[in-house]
């Protein structure tokens, strides 16, 4: 063997050791503070050897560690390749820490996002003070009002959405061939695009809408993305060196449509019933709600936004800030809501019996509307909302919930204290699928979502959308394009 080839070889095997070390270097953190310890069945490596091979899913190693807790052990503590975190179970703490003493854990994991300026200014990523001071301007947005406001979208593109299944070809007696997944996301590009930024995409008028193929683009998950989000997690510095998780194409198209959406609307002054329209609003001062509308959090919020008593928030919010939430409100809205719309057209194929009861909840409504839906029929029709409650708990949006201590919290009833710093998180899947809240949980039975059912559940339980003043705050509209 060459001297280079052994330095080589050498180097190799140092580096290999090294990295080990390093993911193993926080091991017995949880034992020396005394807390219950809960280990990952698989290494750094073979989770990535499975990604590849896809012989299980990422997902799933969250379902491992939950399932090693006792129904009576309310957390415990586990590295995450390298970093200490306490798994929540308990009910009651999980709502104490993402509600009660939210001032403890306001932010969520940490990102070093230096090369994506645009995905640094989402309100999703925001830290402290910025974070608080973006939720206060977006307080206002998506009341009840302003989703009544928007309906006329949602009718216009529901009625070009059959338009496009008719155009396709009769297959058997009855039916039409169509790619479902590509009918809904044609539909949610539509859709999303015109409440976003009031924008006609025309993505199931035209085969070819670029706004289709980048969206199409953007949204597509590969195992190498999710390879890019477990390495910026686990090696921060390497966005530094230029990884990034945005797909530099798409998110151009993107932001140069959102840029020029921007600068003609506020030149023009013409307004429209939009995300971008709010932000705009926002921006100016001129921002209007019914607070009777918003939750204490938001309440709260608000009280804060206020400076100079001209209703004016505080802080500056530039250009940049609102192309980064309305194309946050836009990617987001696709990855989601198409996500529960492909498993809800999955379910519906394999139960006929819901398929026929929603039928008839739908045309009733459509029968008594002269064809069309508004935004209190939507809300009123019982069995399409236990029929997505139950899409959302088998297959939630949201399956891992995390929160970083932004201060030393000691947790209620215990002589434990979580360090500045610390990770916490819920494993929503995990619980979504625990026989003790959810009987047979792989069964799909919207009937467990009857007022009855719901009561007799604690409501946290079942977090979709997460809870608190960090949850998702576009859910109510997303629910509604559903």
């Amino acid at each position: 063997m060459s001297t280079t080839l052994s330095l080589i070889v050498g180097g190799v095997i140092l580096l290999v050791f090294a990295i080990r070390k390093w993911f193993k270097r926080n091991d017995d953190y949880w034992d020396k503070r005394g807390v219950l310890r809960i280990k990952h069945q698989y290494s750094f490596m073979s989770v990535v050897i499975n990604l590849f091979t896809k012989k299980k899913n990422f997902l799933e190693y969250d379902i491992d560690l939950y399932n090693q807790l006792k129904s009576d052990e309310p957390f415990a503590g586990t590295v995450d390749y390298g970093t200490p975190s306490l798994l929540l179970k308990d009910s009651d703490l999980i709502k104490q820490i993402l509600v009660k003493d939210f001032e403890y854990f306001v932010d969520r994991r940490k990102m070093t996002l230096e090369s994506e300026p645009i995905l640094k200014l989402m309100m999703s990523v925001q830290e402290g003070q910025e974070w608080k001071n973006i939720r206060s301007i977006m307080s206002p947005t998506f009341t009840t009002g302003k989703i009544r406001r928007m309906f006329e979208h949602f009718n216009n593109c529901g009625v070009e959405l059959v338009n496009f299944i008719k155009s396709k070809p009769v297959g058997s007696p009855g039916s039409r061939d169509i790619v479902v997944k590509e009918a809904i996301s044609r539909y949610l590009v539509d859709v999303i695009g015109a409440t976003a930024f009031g924008m006609e995409t025309n993505s199931l008028k035209d085969p070819n809408s670029m706004f289709y193929k980048m969206a199409k683009r953007s949204s597509e998950f590969s195992t190498m993305k999710l390879l890019k989000i477990i390495l910026m997690m686990v090696l921060p510095f390497l966005t530094k060196l230029g990884l990034k998780f945005s797909d530099t194409e798409s998110w151009g198209f993107f932001e140069g449509i959102l840029r020029t959406a921007l600068k003609n609307r506020i030149e023009s002054k013409e307004k429209r019933e939009d995300f971008l329209q709010m932000m705009i609003e926002a921006k100016m001062g001129e921002l209007k709600t019914d607070e009777s509308e918003l939750e204490a959090f938001e309440k709260d919020a608000q009280l804060n936004k206020v400076g100079d008593g001209t209703g004016k928030p505080k802080v500056n919010l530039t250009d940049d800030m609102i192309v980064a939430q309305c194309l946050l409100f836009f990617l987001a809205g696709l990855d989601t809501t198409g996500s529960v719309l492909s498993f809800a057209a999955y379910l519906l194929a394999l139960h006929p019996d819901i398929q026929e009861k929603l039928y008839q909840e739908v045309n009733g409504v459509m029968k008594g509307g002269n064809g069309k839906v508004d935004y209190d029929a939507v809300t009123h029709m019982e069995y399409m909302d236990k029929f997505i409650s139950e899409i959302m708990r088998m297959y939630p949006p949201g399956v891992r919930l995390e929160r970083r201590a932004n201060k030393d919290y000691k947790i209620p009833g215990t002589n434990v204290t979580l360090e500045k710093d610390t990770i916490v998180f819920v494993s929503v899947l995990a619980i979504h699928r625990n026989p003790e809240y959810y009987p047979d949980p792989e069964k799909f039975d919207p009937e467990r979502f009857t007022p009855e059912a719901k009561a007799a559940r604690n409501a946290y339980t079942y977090l979709p959308f997460g809870s608190g003043p960090r949850n998702c705050k576009f859910f109510k509209v997303y629910t509604i394009f559903l």
